[in-house]
Order: structure tokens, then sequence, then C-alpha cells
């Protein structure tokens, strides 16, 4: 049965095929994840309950609610690093609940913006992130937009 779990980042198998896909657009995301364990940053998974090694994960959500003032910003700010839902699952909802688990999270962690960079191609997404509140505020240096909402205000809409 498909299910929601939170998770470290510790916790994920980098062998899943969810992650194929951050490897094509992300030299070093393997690096990056690896580092991303060591500081057992919180996320959310769709967990399929298959067996591990291959697709097990449907969707997966990793955020960093450190201090990080993200673009030069004077707030704290809190960035979804890893945002994703494979294709056969994303008409399913998933994608809405993994955002609202870790806007609830946002929320709590006293930031006061919570952001995120999408490649353009990734219109779908982009839409969906802004019926919750995201606006597009700038570009980051490998041309991803740069999406930003309210932490204290993002996902009251929907």
């Amino acid at each position: 049965m498909t299910e929601l779990r939170r998770v470290t980042a510790d916790e994920l198998d980098p062998r899943d095929a969810l992650f194929d896909s951050f490897r094509l657009d992300y030299p070093g995301f393997d690096e990056w994840l690896g580092k991303a364990a060591r500081e057992k940053r919180i996320g959310w998974i769709v967990d399929r309950g298959v067996e591990s090694g291959t697709a097990r994960y449907a969707g997966v959500c990793i955020v960093h609610s450190g201090n990080e003032h993200g673009y030069g910003w004077s707030v704290r700010s809190f960035k979804l690093c890893s945002f994703k839902v494979c294709e056969e699952e994303s008409s399913r909802g998933w994608g809405e609940i993994l955002l609202r688990q870790a806007l609830a999270h946002a929320a709590l962690s006293g930031s006061s913006f919570v952001f995120l960079e999408v490649f353009p191609k990734h219109a779908r997404l982009i839409a969906m992130l802004m019926t919750f509140g995201f606006e597009p505020v700038t570009a980051s240096s490998r041309g991803e937009v740069v999406l930003r909402a309210s932490a204290l205000r993002a996902g009251e809409v929907p």
C-alpha cells in the first residue's frame, strides 16, 4: 500500500529509480545526497512499499531548515531542496500532500520564507506551487526559476 512517510535523508535508498532524473539535471547529485544524509535532513517520501532498490519511491521532498539566507535575503529562509513525484503517480495528489507536509514544517521552523529552485521545463510543478502562494523572484545560476512564498501564508490558498 502506498503511504506517506517522514524520513531523514540518511534513511533514503540512493539507488531508487526516482533519483535518476535528479542525476540527469544536477551533476554532483550523489555527493549532495550524501551531504544531506550526513546532516540528517528531514524529508518525506511517498513509499510504494515494494522491495528496496527498485522504484519504491513514488515521491520525495527533502528540506533544509537551517539558517539559510538564500539569494542574499536578510531573513531566515526554508529551502525545499528536492521535490519530485514520479509521472505515473502525479495525478493522485501526492505532490500537494508532500508540499503541505513541507509547508507545515516550514511554518514551525521560524523561517520567514520558503523557497525552491525549479527548471522552467517543469511548468506543471511551477503552476501548482503558484496556487500555494509561491511567486517567481529571481533565477539561479543554473537557469532555474527561484520561487518564494511566505512561510506563514504558503499553503493557505488550496
